[in-house]
């Protein structure tokens, strides 16, 4: 693992190399060699410094050494580094995830990690001089006294002194400054600003002269600063939030997790009235861990009564489980210019978004996503929904999606890959206004359990999933109930050898007037209950191949079956005539 230490040592004259000017030593603080100056053992031996970067008017801290030092493979395989500090040492993060730039040792050789505050605040960090952005910025050091901050031979702080600096070749810039083994990305500083314009990354030695390189930090920071605009552009959230006059104060509430060792954490920003000037907009921070989210874009305004709030993450998310969970306020969510490539976790995501009236997921890529329960779920104001572009040969879990979605008419599954789901248990439970559900597509051979999966689907008339394979089915507990309206449907392809439980399979169906289950396998049955309790317009029924020896009890499975008459029943089961006997025996 990589390890940084501060030097503990006192500077001293004899720690300067070159000749120091007695009004430059005085500028230059040599508390910078204990403070600012960290020794990095990564890939190889180096130094590096902290420092903040602007963006958006916001500031990044991070930490810049030299590609060399730190480079790619290093931060796959280390997630820390460790930093001495005056009481012990810190932790300090700088996996892969929090990477902004990196450029190889043929460019600018650097690596640019972005750091929390938190680290920040115990360690310390230099600042860059907003000098070097301005036109011709570089012809400013050319006669300029600079040194360099550096851990020559991985030992004691060093200030090397040095006159100017100057472009050679389209990446690199020659300094003075002596250095050594251990002195790549070290930070070279302005003798009259005391701040960073470059960073050393080696020597050149050839037959005319032996000089240091580095590199103007102008050029790589350019090059960051365009990639955060682009990834602001490629990953924002708008939502539009039907905001009440008595819910002005409600809070909306987050839960994400975007980085592996992190657990999940509630964000929360308050929509209170005194924050909704443009002067007031930090105090709308959001916090992520602890750490407030380095925003490339926030920016709210008043549109046709209801709130605008925009924003973005500069690091892509894995995980959008229970992001908008909650938000009973939300009237309008457009995410598609969201980056969603890397997210596996969609759980909840918008669960309880009760005034929500559209969603724009048209852009929204779930290739990778494994985890879809309750994605929708008690969306109870939702009217339409087209996820044609949903990409689900990934997806495991499809439990509640739609429960409660309960204005929910048109839905498009047509696209649908579910060849990898193994459980769909109340799935659109509840959409009480569905009149019509195309599943044609739907591959179920790898599902256990369709507990509840039509429930409440109360306007559904008909039902065609004949191709549903069910051979690995276990439980179709209520799997139909409450389809008041079902007149047809089709489950001819339905395996269920190894289903052990159909309680009110069926119940509620009061709309069915024929029912063919002569090709149901039910020698591992076990519970049947109230299986067609309900079933009130019912007047022929199939049970041709039922076998109920192993079920414990056939307690009300034709309750309320007012219309079914024992001569109507197709069966050699001498208990399922004994249960409607019993059944008409009570009816009457």
């Amino acid at each position: 693992m990589g390890i940084c230490d501060i030097c503990k040592s006192t500077a001293n004259k004899k720690n300067i190399e070159g000749i120091l000017p007695s009004e430059l030593l005085e500028k230059t603080n040599l508390s910078y060699m204990e403070k600012y100056i960290y020794k990095i053992n990564g890939t190889t031996i180096g130094s590096g410094f902290f420092c903040e970067i602007e963006f958006n008017n916001k500031k990044i801290p991070v930490l810049i050494t030299n590609y060399h030092v730190i480079d790619d493979e290093f931060l796959e395989k280390y997630k820390y580094i460790k930093v001495d500090i005056k009481n012990g040492f810190h932790m300090i993060n700088i996996n892969k995830d929090r990477k902004l730039y990196s450029s190889t040792k043929d460019k600018y050789d650097i690596m640019i990690v972005k750091i929390s505050k938190d680290d920040v605040n115990i360690i310390n960090y230099l600042q860059i001089d907003s000098n070097i952005y301005k036109t011709d910025s570089l012809s400013k050091y050319e006669n300029e006294d600079l040194y360099l901050l550096h851990y020559p031979n991985s030992k004691s702080a060093h200030i090397s002194y040095g006159k100017g600096i100057k472009q050679i070749g389209e990446y690199d810039i020659k300094h003075k400054c002596n250095t050594d083994v251990g002195s790549s990305g070290a930070p070279i500083l302005s003798s009259s600003t005391n701040k960073v314009i470059g960073i050393h990354k080696g020597y050149i030695n050839n037959k005319s002269e032996t000089y240091n390189i580095g590199t103007f930090l102008k050029y790589p920071l350019d090059e960051l600063n365009k990639k955060l605009i682009d990834d602001s552009k490629n990953n924002y959230i708008v939502a539009e939030l039907c905001i009440k006059e008595e819910d002005i104060n409600r809070d909306i509430r987050i839960l994400n997790s975007y980085e592996e060792h992190m657990r999940e954490n509630l964000l929360e920003f308050n929509l209170k009235e005194e924050y909704m000037n443009e002067k007031d907009i930090d105090k709308c921070r959001i916090k992520i861990n602890e750490e407030t989210i380095p925003f490339t874009y926030y920016h709210k305004f008043k549109a046709k009564g209801n709130y605008i709030i925009k924003y973005s993450f500069m690091n892509y998310l894995t995980k959008t489980n229970q992001m908008f969970s909650g938000c009973s306020s939300l009237g309008y969510i457009n995410l598609s210019n969201f980056n969603s490539e890397n997210v596996t976790n969609m759980r909840e995501m918008f669960s309880g978004c009760s005034s929500l009236m559209h969603v724009d997921l048209s852009n929204f890529n779930t290739k990778n996503v494994t985890d879809m329960e309750g994605v929708f779920s008690y969306c109870s104001s939702l009217k339409n929904l087209g996820l044609s572009n949903f990409l689900t040969q990934n997806v495991i879990i499809m439990n509640s999606m739609f429960e409660e979605c309960s204005s929910l008419v048109n839905i498009d599954l047509d696209n649908f890959n579910t060849e990898n789901v193994t459980e769909m248990i109340c799935m659109f439970f509840n959409c009480s206004s569905l009149t019509c559900l195309n599943l044609s597509n739907f591959n179920t051979k790898n599902v256990i359990n369709m507990n509840g999966m039509f429930l409440g689907c109360s306007s559904l008339k008909d039902l065609d999933i004949h191709n549903f394979n069910t051979e690995n089915v276990n439980s179709m507990y209520h799997m139909f109930g409450g389809c008041s309206s079902l007149i047809n449907i089709n489950i001819s392809s339905f395996r269920t050898r190894n289903v052990n439980t159909m309680i009110g399979m069926f119940s509620g169906c009061s709309s069915l007037i024929s029912l063919d289950l002569s090709h149901f396998n039910t020698e591992n049955l076990c519970f049947m209950r109230d299986m067609f309790s309900g079933c009130s317009s019912l007047k022929n029924l199939n049970l041709s191949n039922f076998n109920t020896r192993n079920v414990f009890c056939l307690c009300n499975i034709f309750n309320g079956c007012s219309s079914l008459k024992i001569e109507n029943i197709i069966s050699t089961d001498l208990r399922i005539f004994q249960a409607f006997k019993s059944f008409h025996f009570h009816f009457h």
